[in-house]
């Protein structure tokens, strides 16, 4: 396989890590009590360890961080009381209240059936990759398309297993994320995952893992602004009536998750109708954001609503099949250069570990190896520091 230069050890096969057996995981139901600062023990490290970019150097590709944007601090503020990852205007601080920018993949692998241990071992793989964070894509049983992950059992294993090597987790409720073919109602969907997230078990999970965090629903699209808003806030205060804190992640609220002027117009509102005030805000730029100049424009537009946000989705400027809906105009290596420029994490999709598909044209890896594109993904991760996990 080519790698356009890159030395042999930085195209090091990823998938060599053991899989960790079924009594390993229900044992490591108790994983959100570690710090993953480093990589936990076993995981193997990354490919090719991290190396941090010398200060003043430009940026991945040559683009420097522009000097005319605000610079935020990176000093840890402390530890906080409870510890869970919490958002400071536009950072998200980790449980000694340093700043955290998540970099990462969407594991997509969750979509087939097949041997779940070596589904469970792509997360080890996914952090050997230099990720710092992980998009753990799964349903509610009510999804009747529901895959092998949609029940609190299976999620609460995937969670632990995350945290076990060095990955901060994200669990998202993949009812709607097929948005583009989906022609039933929203609004059944939407129900559906409400309830999916305030039964018990959902909400033990989250009070036992304060490290987790909760992308409510991917991609969900509402009528209008106000939609999204009262929407997400009652399922929000009603999770925090329950008792849970965890940071929530919610999608911008229509156009599968593109259109980021709902997150403009009432993403504060949102932010302070939370009684813990922590939710970071995602967007997926596909289609609907543009050309390089207008996905500029809206990701400036996030940056300056003094939210925190991320990219909960993105893929490389590759022909992708047509009915996915995926298709992209801008250049992804200026996405790169943006999100750095704004401080702005992001996960990428897909990491898909199995056969080839149409609909996978973006994943990262051949026959087991990072190819070009993910050996780029992994240049802009290296120097992204892992979480504390305690103070």
């Amino acid at each position: 396989m080519r790698t356009d230069g890159v030395s042999a050890r930085d195209a090091a096969v990823v998938m060599d890590a053991p899989a960790t057996t079924d009594t390993q995981r229900d044992a490591g139901s108790d994983a959100g009590d570690a710090d993953i600062s480093e990589p936990a023990a076993g995981s193997g490290g990354n490919i090719a360890g991290r190396m941090a970019k010398p200060s003043g150097q430009a940026g991945s590709a040559g683009a420097p961080v522009m000097d005319s944007e605000p610079t935020e601090s990176t000093a840890c503020r402390g530890p906080l009381d409870p510890p869970v990852f919490r958002v400071d205007g536009r950072q998200i601080l980790d449980a000694a209240g340093c700043p955290f920018v998540p970099y990462g993949y969407n594991a997509a692998m969750f979509f087939i059936e097949g041997k779940r241990e070596e589904h469970f071992a792509s997360l080890q793989h996914i952090a050997s990759a230099s990720a710092n964070a992980v998009r753990i894509v799964a349903t509610t049983p009510a999804e009747p398309m529901k895959w092998w992950n949609a029940n609190p059992m299976v999620q609460r294993q995937l969670v632990a297993e995350a945290l076990r090597v060095g990955l901060v987790p994200i669990l998202d409720m993949h009812d709607f994320g097929a948005c583009e073919e989906y022609e039933g109602d929203p609004s059944v969907v939407w129900s559906g995952i409400r309830q999916y997230w305030l039964t018990d078990e959902m909400v033990e999970l989250a009070k036992s893992q304060p490290a987790l965090w909760l992308n409510l629903a991917s991609r969900m699209p509402f009528a209008d602004a106000d939609g999204f808003f009262t929407n997400y806030r009652d399922l929000v205060t009603a999770l925090r009536a329950k008792g849970v804190n965890n940071l929530v992640v919610i999608d911008a609220g229509a156009k599968c998750g593109q259109d980021e002027t709902t997150i403009v117009a009432r993403g504060q509102q949102l932010l302070a109708a939370d009684p813990r005030h922590n939710i970071v805000f995602a967007v997926h730029p596909f289609a609907e954001f543009g050309d390089n100049a207008s996905l500029t424009r809206k990701l400036e537009a996030l940056h300056g609503t003094g939210l925190a946000t991320m990219i909960g989705a993105f893929s490389w400027d590759t022909p992708v099949a047509e009915s996915t809906g995926d298709q992209i105009f801008y250049e992804t290596e200026h996405l790169l250069r943006e999100t750095e420029r704004l401080r702005m994490g992001w996960m990428f999709w897909s990491w898909f570990e199995g056969e080839k598909q149409e609909q996978r044209a973006v994943d990262l890896l051949e026959q087991g190896t990072l190819n070009s594109n993910g050996l780029r993904l992994q240049e802009q991760m290296r120097d992204a520091p892992r979480a504390r996990l305690t103070p």
